[in-house]
């Protein structure tokens, strides 16, 4: 083996060599430079891209896209379930599901004037004895209905009670896919809140770095106000005009109550015999045999979390996945021609219109010779860069 520390013996600059001619140099002259790894992106026959390590030995490669496809029972899963969050009410006490929600719907149709729209209702899981029921509502207007505190009785089946409203829905939220980062933030709020009171947040998308990103997050306390903005396609701030989009969010993951795995129901298990624990992850014929060492490990990384937890990264992954899926199948249904049935043509210009189309796609479906709002937004930052600089700059001025 050489002796990396030994020096080398210069070598003449007048001797010009090529860069594989090694005449007149020996090993023992020669200084090893240390090899470093070096991470080429090639693709399998499958067309899925791997990491090739390149370095002191033979190539190795190791797979790192090894996400499930979205299946037929997920995709079916996600686009099923109640379309918005529940209303959690929370009583002290035993109370009977039935009488309290005709209380509630009575209570509204005399003060507030409104039919409440509900899907379902059901016992929720409780906690310290208490009796707690979940309420699916139907619509925007019956969720904004609830969402307001003051459309709630002080009592519902003659007892006290207590609330716990869900956040607001994808289907009261709007996006501004292109906000400046440089913008003064604390203005650009202010000025949206005062000319629209029915915003009830604005808030500033991050990535899954947890750094801000330009596009902007609008909820409303108005289905008709978030209609208007929407089919106007903009909205102004600060003398610039914003385009804007629907915010979709990403979908719900089936995953099996029997064996942890992704993307199939507990009744088509393949895991006949077995169940395995949520909590450790080891597999028994009964569960309530099972003596759990409480030692946290995910069936899917391995990490110390439960099989089922969101944030895992496998589980995340194929959420993202089956997002994307449910997202380009809609997107295509809906660029569907209503009046022939035929699909558009692809020399089709960019549609003016962005109603029913989330930002991630608006970005990703705008031909690259459209690229004017991305080129003025990019002059807009060294602006008002420019700007901050120089009012900074005759504001120290002026204190000296």
């Amino acid at each position: 083996m050489i002796n990396p520390t030994v020096s080398s013996t210069p070598i003449s600059a007048s001797t010009k060599r090529g860069r594989n001619d090694t005449s007149g140099v020996s090993e023992s002259n020669t200084q090893v430079r240390p090899q470093y790894q070096q991470i080429t992106r090639i693709v399998n026959s499958n067309n899925t891209p791997i990491k090739r390590l390149r370095g002191m030995n033979q190539p190795i490669f190791q797979p790192t896209d090894n996400i499930q496809q979205p299946t037929i029972a997920a995709c079916r899963f996600a686009t099923t379930r109640f379309p918005f969050s529940p209303f959690s009410v929370i009583f002290a006490q035993e109370a009977r599901e039935k009488l309290v929600i005709d209380d509630l719907t009575k209570f509204i149709r005399e003060n507030v004037n409104f039919e409440l729209k509900m899907i379902a209702y059901r016992r929720g899981r409780s906690e310290n004895n208490e009796c707690r029921i979940l309420i699916f509502v139907e619509n925007s207007e019956s969720f904004l209905c609830l969402y307001n505190q003051q459309n709630w009785p002080e009592l519902l089946a003659g007892v006290k009670y207590t609330t716990k409203r869900p956040s607001i829905p994808p289907q009261l939220a709007l996006v501004l896919p292109y906000v400046s980062l440089q913008v003064d933030w604390e203005e650009f709020v202010q000025e949206l809140k005062d000319k629209y009171p029915d915003i009830a947040a604005i808030i500033r998308l991050k990535n899954k770095a947890q750094q801000p990103i330009r596009a902007v997050k609008l909820e409303f306390l108005s289905t008709k106000l978030r209609e208007e903005i929407l089919e106007a396609g903009e909205i102004s701030a600060m003398h610039i005009k914003y385009k804007v989009v629907e915010f979709f969010a990403q979908a719900n993951v089936l995953i099996c109550s029997n064996c942890y795995g992704i993307g199939h129901f507990r009744k088509n298990c393949p895991q006949k015999n077995e169940s395995t624990c949520k909590t450790c992850g080891e597999k028994c014929a009964n569960l309530k045999d099972h003596l759990c060492s409480g030692v946290l490990k995910c069936v899917h990384c391995g990490g110390p979390h439960i099989s089922n937890d969101a944030k895992c990264k496998v589980v995340q992954d194929y959420r993202t996945a089956l997002t994307r899926n449910l997202l380009s199948k809609w997107d295509q249904a809906n660029i569907e021609n209503p009046n022939s049935g035929q699909m558009h043509s692809s020399t089709t210009p960019f549609a003016t219109t962005t109603r029913g189309m989330s930002y991630t796609n608006v970005v990703k479906m705008t031909p690259e010779n459209t690229n004017a709002n991305e080129i003025v937004l990019k002059k807009l930052d060294s602006v008002l860069a420019k700007v901050e600089e120089e009012s900074n700059a005759t504001r120290h001025s002026i204190e000296e």
